[in-house]
């Protein structure tokens, strides 16, 4: 007996994001993490997610036009709707920022939400903890293996659940990848547990150690007990620019 075929779908228009874009970028940003554990963690009810998305959207207004982001949206061809988003940072140039303000924590914290003065985020001191440890770790190992050299860094990759699954992520990527390759630079990426298998699958190489959130230590009462948190785990990524094709 075959195996069904799975359904074809058009490519995806891959595209620079325009300002404009913002309120769905950051609606297909926080779909695709719902069902993260961290987000789960920091952001456990419908109310605080609301006020995350305003916060996140604020944010994304303000740097925006920041010359060292890449800021794509993956567009459907029949429905036009964006299905998918990605920010790629240009780091080690001079217009580079030395820690980021508005990516960090693998995109699923924004740094200053969880202590945003807006007055609708309510975080605790754990919450804050751990967002700065995951932050630290992760400037540690960009600092470590680029040493302020001239590279692309993979700040956030999004899909629509709805879309998932489709090839879009993988378009997305490979944008990336063509960049690198001629500006002949090395990329980096940190990648969730779900995003880690695709990274794979496209050529990236894990670099170190995966940095292990053992989420008993974090979360209120389940040290001792666990209560079913587990551990989280991010990777390490590198890809090796290839030779341009003139």
């Amino acid at each position: 007996m075959r195996t069904p075929a799975r359904p074809r779908f058009p490519p995806p228009i891959i595209k620079f994001a325009e300002r404009d874009d913002i309120p769905e970028l950051v609606r297909v940003w926080l779909a695709a993490e719902r069902t993260d554990l961290l987000m789960f963690y920091h952001f456990p009810t419908e109310e605080s997610r609301s006020e995350y998305a305003k916060e996140v959207i604020k944010q994304f207004e303000d740097n925006f036009d920041k010359p060292h982001l890449l800021v794509l949206k993956a567009v459907d061809p029949e429905t036009k709707q964006i299905t998918a988003m990605a920010v790629w940072q240009k780091r080690g140039y001079k217009f580079s920022p030395q820690s980021d303000d508005i990516f960090t924590a693998g995109g699923i914290i924004l740094n200053r939400v969880l202590t945003s003065s807006s007055g609708g985020i309510v975080s605790n001191t754990d919450s804050k903890s751990l967002e700065r440890y995951i932050a630290s770790q992760f400037e540690h190992f960009l600092a470590s293996w680029s040493r302020d050299s001239k590279h692309l860094y993979l700040a956030l990759l999004m899909t629509d659940p709805r879309f998932q699954r489709r090839g879009i992520g993988t378009a997305l990527l490979e944008w990336g990848h063509k960049y690198a390759d001629e500006a002949g630079i090395p990329a980096f990426l940190i990648a969730s547990p779900v995003g880690h298998p695709l990274y794979q699958h496209v050529g990236w190489k894990d670099v170190e150690s995966p940095l292990r959130i053992d989420m008993s230590q974090w979360a209120a009462g389940a040290q001792g007990g666990d209560m079913g948190w587990g551990v989280y785990r991010y990777y390490y990524m590198l890809r090796m620019p290839k030779t341009a094709v003139s």
